[in-house]
């Protein structure tokens, strides 16, 4: 791959990512507790498992890879990482 197709792919997710994060008040509320799949500043698709989320985003042909996916945390959950 490269250099400017990885480039290309830093940006789709960082986009995804900002997205995420100017709409995180939005998904606590709307999506408590699940994984939800973020293409070009859309929520594709919501599920309560993440293996369910990845096969639903294959069945729609899109790369896994290129998909930002969420955990969207119940409020008062806590993260660990």
């Amino acid at each position: 791959m490269e250099n400017s197709e990885v480039l290309q792919e830093f940006k789709v997710l960082e986009t995804g990512s900002s997205y995420i994060t100017k709409n995180a008040k939005i998904f606590s509320e709307k999506y408590p507790g699940k994984f939800i799949a973020v293409w070009d500043s859309k929520v594709i698709a919501v599920e309560s498992g993440c293996e369910v989320l990845i096969e639903k985003i294959r069945q729609m042909n899109l790369d896994v890879s290129k998909v930002l996916i969420e955990y969207i945390p119940f409020k008062g959950q806590i993260i660990l990482y």
